[in-house]
């Protein structure tokens, strides 16, 4: 449990930089010349996907160890996928202004 604002910002900031880390590491891998090409719709879409997964794992009890087996993710990776899509997604709509 969270005991004041200071820890949870101090949390907030390990896991951005978590985040952005991943997000760089995934760019080397995939590039981003997809990025933005279906507009902030197709970001929502990766988003939606992501919440999808979370659901299953939190909400309807399917376990971390056998989601982990199908799609090799944990709770913590895909929460991480989904604040970086949701990042990519505020570049999109601030490259479409």
């Amino acid at each position: 449990m969270l005991k004041n604002s200071e820890q949870l910002l101090e949390s907030a900031r390990k896991n951005v930089e978590a985040c952005l880390a991943l997000m760089g590491e995934k760019t080397k891998l995939y590039g981003v010349r997809t990025v933005g090409e279906l507009g902030a719709r197709g970001e929502f879409v990766q988003i939606h996907r992501k919440y999808t997964r979370l659901r299953q794992m939190i909400w309807e009890g399917k376990s971390d160890d056998a989601l982990q087996k199908k799609h090799r993710e944990t709770v913590v990776d895909t929460l991480f996928d989904m604040i970086n899509y949701c990042l990519i997604m505020l570049a999109v709509l601030e490259a479409e202004k």
